[in-house]
């Protein structure tokens, strides 16, 4: 039974999904190679594409809306379960508006097949269309497109928006198309206006959450006790389903039960096990609504499922809020970690080089990256090459890291190069099929799909760049990317203050060399110092001593031989021209002779002396220009 289950369950998403692989063959979860073609469907032209997924899609709403038409009981057009109306919103906000013809060729096929009148059926088909295109647009202008789900209170707009808002165009065509052409009484209006209202509302908040978040959101392997986990939910709410709605218990206030299997699914399997928990139970009491047991049975068929339909969508946006709820929660607490590692790391390293590996590691372990690399700018160069890469011990990448260690980019070029030239992070959802990516072919062979990257910033200049991927297709996250442009911000304060402490450092150190130098400078002046003042000191002691008789009278003595030699030298002066160097001798032995026997040995030590240079100066030959005669005496007188 399991397996038949399984079965019909992959068989009908694949019909749902038939769109989706026909026109954007990127699609989340594919695998398959670059260039790859099994199916044909990449080799054929885009209007053939369109094409396809218009009848398609037409085909899948014609089958949808045949089974919702089961259900009507009040009219043969109006029913209280409409899922067309979420296949339609679903395929539009997936794969664009140009799938509408789709929506309107299946639609009008739909109506004319069950009333047969062409000019009612084409109103009712302009209806639902409508209510498609404008649904679409405004869940894409309001709610973010196909994250709707994502933010507890993008839900509340989606339910406002696509739930209400645009539901109303279809029942307001459809119930007025109906009663001009008499296929209904105008007093039933009304009646028709909320049942029509209601059953694309139920649609819309069950059909399209349960496609878009099937679709959207990234798989990954689970591992043995979440399977178990799953098993034991998905139990308890199919074994509660039968007791709550097949009237096993009776009341119908014991319904309320089935919301805490929903808020376990919520709480631990996030919004896909929060749709998926909800659609079964919907299912299940469907089922009992239409066999006549359960909750919601009421004297009339279509006020039972009107019942049934108000109870289950409450209950699945309430469960979408709290699904959404707590997926903000983890996130948040994951940006949280992965602030406090960054911080952290920071905190105990002293350089980029060494907090490098550590940020990468934190940066993957905590977000869920498999691997990671910094990517340093060279200036010279101008180009970024690799500094450091880090990966899971359970993943083998070795050929993608030896090529990332061994490549280099020009701004603009791969994605480390783009986040180079704007300076803004970036994410590509599958590298493979990226255009400017050349490790595309090494990543596809390794399994690397998802990869974002952000800038180091110093102000507006850019240091390096951090990348990192992952084996899942993950849908861009713009918080995310916000987050990683502080924390490139903030590795580049990091490097910044650690250059600013190098510099501080060198500073330091020069300062206290040079202060070395002056101390050693100030010693040296002040032990010269020392020594001046020293002789400063003799020379006053001996200037102020008294001079005895004996010392007297060595100075008497000196000053005699003084003038004595000064006389041979005069008279040498005056009489060269007469004596003509006869006497030349005769004077300077004089004046010797009379210094010694007058003044002693020292006296006529110096007196030799004096003589000596003097006759060395005044007796030169007048060929070195030296000479000295009277006549020049004379004048300079």
């Amino acid at each position: 039974m399991m397996v038949r289950t399984r079965h019909w369950v992959r068989r009908w998403l694949a019909a749902a999904f038939a769109p989706w692989i026909l026109l954007h063959p990127n699609s989340p979860g594919q695998a398959r190679e670059r260039g790859a073609s099994s199916n044909g469907f990449s080799e054929m032209k885009p209007h053939l594409k369109r094409l396809a997924g218009v009848l398609v899609l037409a085909a899948i709403y014609f089958c949808a809306g045949k089974l919702g038409l089961l259900l009507a009981f009040f009219n043969a057009s109006v029913s209280p379960v409409w899922p067309p109306t979420g296949i339609a919103l679903a395929a539009l906000l997936l794969w664009g508006y140009r799938l509408w013809p789709g929506i309107f060729l299946g639609a009008f096929l739909v109506n004319f097949t069950t009333t047969g009148t062409p000019v009612a059926d084409l109103g009712i088909a302009a209806g639902n269309t409508l209510e498609a295109l404008l649904g679409a647009w405004l869940v894409n202008r309001y709610v973010h497109g196909v994250k709707a789900f994502d933010r507890a209170y993008d839900i509340f707009k989606f339910v406002l928006l696509a739930g209400m808002v645009s539901t109303a165009v279809s029942a307001t065509f459809g119930a007025t198309t109906l009663c001009l052409w008499r296929e209904a009484r105008w007093e039933q209006y009304p009646a028709i206006w909320s049942t029509w209202w209601l059953g694309d509302m139920l649609g819309a908040l069950i059909v399209a959450p349960l496609l878009l978040i099937w679709v959207t959101q990234p798989f990954s392997r689970p591992k043995l006790n979440r399977l178990v986990e799953g098993a034991g939910m998905v139990s308890v709410v199919v074994v509660l389903g039968l007791i709550l709605f097949l009237d096993a218990i009776p009341g119908s206030q014991f319904k309320y039960l089935a919301i805490l299997p929903l808020v376990w699914a919520a709480f631990r399997f996030g919004q896909r096990g929060a749709i998926t928990s909800a659609t079964a139970l919907s299912v299940i009491a469907l089922w009992g609504t239409l066999h006549g047991v359960g909750p919601f049975v009421a004297s009339d068929a279509n006020k039972s499922l009107l019942l049934f339909q108000v109870f289950v969508s409450t209950m699945t946006v309430m469960v979408l809020v709290v699904a959404a709820a707590v997926s903000e929660r983890d996130r948040f607490e994951r940006r949280l970690q992965i602030k406090d590692v960054v911080r952290r790391v920071l905190a105990e390293s002293s350089t980029l080089k060494e907090a490098a590996p550590k940020i990468i590691q934190g940066l993957c372990e905590t977000g869920g990256w498999d691997s990671g690399a910094i990517w340093s700018v060279d200036r010279g160069a101008n180009e970024l090459y690799c500094v450091e890469f880090w990966r899971r011990l359970s993943m083998e990448v070795s050929e993608f890291e030896a090529i990332s260690r061994q490549c280099t980019f020009a701004p603009g070029i791969s994605l480390p190069g783009r986040v180079w030239s704007t300076g803004e992070p970036a994410w590509i959802r599958d590298v493979t099929r990226d255009g400017n990516f050349p490790r595309a072919p090494v990543a596809q062979k390794e399994g690397l799909h998802t990869a974002f990257c952000f800038p180091i910033k110093l102000g507006e200049a850019v240091l390096g760049v951090v990348e990192c991927f992952s084996r899942q297709v993950r849908e861009p996250d713009e918080d995310f990317l916000r987050m990683l442009d502080d924390i490139g911000r903030q590795l580049g304060q990091f490097i910044a203050a650690r250059r600013a402490e190098e510099a501080r450092l060198d500073l330091l150190r020069r300062m206290q060399a040079s202060l070395a130098r002056t101390e050693l400078a100030k010693a040296e002046v002040e032990k010269q110092l020392a020594q001046r003042r020293q002789v400063e000191e003799a020379l006053g002691r001996w200037a102020t001593a008294p001079l005895s008789g004996e010392a007297r009278s060595g100075l008497w003595r000196f000053g005699v031989a003084a003038a004595a030699t000064g006389c041979a030298l005069l008279l040498r002066l005056l009489f060269d021209p007469v004596l003509e160097d006869k006497l030349t001798l005769v004077t300077a032995y004089g004046a010797v002779a009379f210094t010694a026997w007058y003044g002693g040995r020292g006296a006529a030590f110096f007196a030799c002396a004096a003589t000596y240079l003097g006759a060395g100066w005044l007796f030169i030959e007048p060929r070195y220009g030296l000479h000295v005669s009277p006549g020049s005496l004379a004048g300079l007188s």
